[in-house]
């Protein structure tokens, strides 16, 4: 919903995957860009969260995007 009324407001933004351990999630986050017309960045199940998350800003950067939203697994690591 973010993304969407982001996009409405005319910033061009990219919608990150960062829950790389459940497919579910990667696939949630493709619907919801394809709904608000923005692109995503995602990687394999498995792949390094924190990598994918770099690699997203810089992607980011050279794409001149104004906004970069990074869904997470929102866990907390003990």
């Amino acid at each position: 919903k973010i993304a969407a009324k982001l996009t409405r407001q005319g910033r061009k933004i990219l919608l990150v995957a960062g829950d790389t351990f459940r497919a579910a999630a990667v696939e949630q986050v493709s619907v919801w860009g394809e709904r608000a017309g923005a692109p995503v960045e995602k990687r394999d199940i498995g792949a390094d969260a924190a990598g994918l998350a770099y690699d997203a800003v810089a992607r980011a950067q050279r794409e001149n995007m104004d906004v970069v939203l990074i869904d997470t697994a929102g866990r907390l690591q003990t």
